[in-house]
């Protein structure tokens, strides 16, 4: 590699981590410290030693797929119109009691 890279971030999400650190880079490193001791390391039992998938990938075939995920491009379209929708809702829901809504208004000038 010509130039190599020092990080590569992905997603929205991740993006999103990049700009928190930037602004509060103590917060997030207590905060992701926190994650990583409660949910991904297992206080139960110790992992065997291993090499692991560093050198070599896995022979058990189990462990050489991938599983999960986020359900690909219908399911994220899914939870950004969800987004939006929650993002409507709240809006209105903070508008003053008084104020007129842009449907009220859209419905008179159709009148």
């Amino acid at each position: 590699m010509e130039k190599p890279r020092r990080e590569v971030v992905v997603g929205r999400i991740g993006r999103s981590m990049v700009r928190q650190h930037r602004l509060m880079p103590g917060r997030i490193e207590t905060m992701m410290a926190v994650q990583v001791e409660n949910t991904h390391l297992s206080k139960k039992e110790a992992a065997s030693d291993s090499t692991g998938n560093l050198y070599t990938p896995s022979p058990d075939p189990d462990n050489a797929t991938v599983i999960g995920g986020w359900g690909g491009k219908r399911r994220t379209a899914q939870r950004a119109v969800t987004g939006a929708a929650l993002l409507g809702i709240g809006s209105a829901a903070l508008l003053p009691p008084g104020r007129q809504v842009l449907s009220d208004l859209w419905c008179r000038a159709r009148s």
